[in-house]
């Protein structure tokens, strides 16, 4: 079967001042979001004005159309444990929401993610991921045994899922009391890196908790934090235990995707010469995003097999840093989610781990890599749709 990708990145606007609807306001977010599914082209009534002002309803009613086409009748609502998430339920999909109504119970915001398709088997799903361009690997397990794998110990380019690794050695050395997680370190010059995240804006020599690092590198992926918890748990022992060497920050792979000739001396070299390389990018500026932005380059980037990840994942699965964001999987199918994903132009990796009320666990993990863009979308849905069969097998 062919699953269609569909993806609405509707709007998440800001609250505007407006008249007040009484059909909104007199609606639960459960019947609002049935109206949406049921009758997309009669909904206009219940957004706001400021969103309508963001995005044009006609294009609000051609993406509920084509979501209601692609995955059936409206059957119910799941409320996810997270504020604003919810899953609506269809004869054959989940379509993860987030739903933000304003003072007069009118849409201010809304989002649709990937719709995971329920009526799809484990096999129908595997075999479509088996048909990318590219390189694909793929290794689920439950209960902690392999179930299905597609290249699962090879390595490929993974992208900021690396930073699992960063979180397994920290809580090791937490755990050996080496340091606390409300030990507060200070930002330095040298970690400040390009988004993805936030703390890039924060000045230098802020104070911040490990906890709060560790939160902001696996939940919205930041690449400072990451950075700096590099320099915490140390280089060498990341490079010990994970076999990447030397063991790149986000910020010198954005220095070394910035300058060619830099680039092309660091590939050539041998470990000893990549160190010193690193050493002298330590004071060298932050290139400007445009510069750094671009495909993948293969030495510039983590290489992990799949099958290594699930079990990175296993080992920080239970803390609550790594269940604030449950990426493409709905919160509300399984009791815990923890999830890290990570891209960039031709690389696309998505790791999970749930848990369920019956003590069953389970982790996909995925990655693609290609010399052309990948259409996230699409494989997102594909990923959502293999979780979803194995939570049904």
């Amino acid at each position: 079967m062919r699953l269609t990708p569909l993806i609405g990145l509707i709007a998440m606007a800001t609250t505007g001042a407006g008249a007040s609807n009484a059909t909104a306001t007199d609606l639960s977010d459960d019947a609002l979001l049935r109206a949406l599914w049921e009758t997309p082209a009669d909904s206009e009534t219940l957004f706001g004005r400021s969103f309508l002002e963001s995005v044009p309803f006609r294009r609000v009613e051609s993406i509920l159309t084509d979501l209601k086409q692609d995955c059936g009748a409206f059957e119910t609502v799941v409320a996810d444990s997270t504020d604003h998430h919810y899953t609506i339920r269809t004869a054959r999909c989940g379509v993860p929401i987030r739903l933000h109504r304003d003072a007069d119970g009118r849409i201010s915001g809304l989002l649709f993610q990937p719709p995971i398709r329920l009526d799809a088997t484990l096999d129908d799903v595997l075999a479509e991921i088996r048909m990318f361009d590219g390189a694909v690997s793929y290794a689920i397990y439950e209960n902690g045994a392999r179930v299905a794998g597609h290249a699962a110990d090879r390595p490929l380019a993974v992208g900021s899922t690396f930073k699992l690794i960063v979180l397994a050695e920290l809580r090791a050395m937490i755990e050996a009391g080496d340091a606390r997680w409300a030990d507060v370190v200070t930002l330095q010059p040298q970690h400040l890196s390009l988004p993805s995240g936030r703390l890039q804006n924060m000045p230098v020599g802020s104070p911040m908790t490990l906890h709060t690092l560790a939160a902001a590198m696996i939940a919205e992926s930041d690449n400072t934090a990451t950075d700096l918890l590099i320099d915490v748990v140390g280089r060498d022992r990341l490079e010990r235990s994970s076999g990447l060497v030397p063991f790149l920050t986000t910020r010198e792979m954005f220095q070394l995707k910035a300058d060619g000739a830099l680039y092309d001396r660091y590939a050539a070299a041998g470990p000893a010469t990549r160190r010193t390389i690193l050493a002298d990018l330590r004071d060298a500026p932050l290139p400007p995003p445009e510069r750094a932005s671009g495909p993948w380059l293969e030495e510039a980037e983590w290489f992990l097999s799949t099958a290594s990840l699930c079990a990175w994942m296993n080992r920080v699965a239970d803390l609550d840093i790594a269940q604030i964001n449950p990426g493409v999987v709905p919160a509300a199918d399984w009791r815990t989610v923890a999830y890290k994903g990570g891209s960039q132009d031709g690389v696309l990796n998505l790791t999970t781990q749930a848990s369920d009320d019956q003590g069953r666990t389970a982790c996909v993990s995925m990655t693609w890599n290609a010399d052309h863009a990948i259409d996230t979308d699409r494989l997102a849905l594909l990923y959502g749709s293999a979780f979803a069969a194995l939570r049904g097998r």
